[in-house]
């Protein structure tokens, strides 16, 4: 019996060090702000990238520390998660941005 070949769209999680580069390149820049925040949301929850564009503020329950997801790729990705202190500090600072 032969192995089943891995499909090529699987990716790969970053190295601490990839993290830490990518967040440091994101902050280099003002006009780069919404791409640090989207960065930080992606490294602290499961949200693929179509899911971050995808949340409006009606999603997010700051008081019980949780979002919804309701505009995903798959049916399966529809879920209510928990925030992190990293993303629940990152959605403070989005909606004192969105204030200012």
């Amino acid at each position: 019996m032969r192995p089943l070949k891995e499909p090529e769209t699987i990716g790969r999680a970053l190295t601490p060090e990839q993290k830490a580069a990518l967040l440091e390149a994101a902050v280099l820049k003002p006009e780069w702000e919404m791409a640090r925040f989207a960065t930080v949301l992606a490294l602290n929850t499961t949200m693929r990238g179509c899911e971050i564009k995808g949340l409006q503020w009606r999603d997010v329950d700051l008081l019980n520390e949780k979002f919804e997801i309701k505009k995903s790729k798959t049916r399966a990705g529809f879920r209510v998660l928990p925030m992190n202190p990293v993303a629940f500090e990152a959605f403070v600072q989005l909606r004192r941005r969105q204030s200012s």
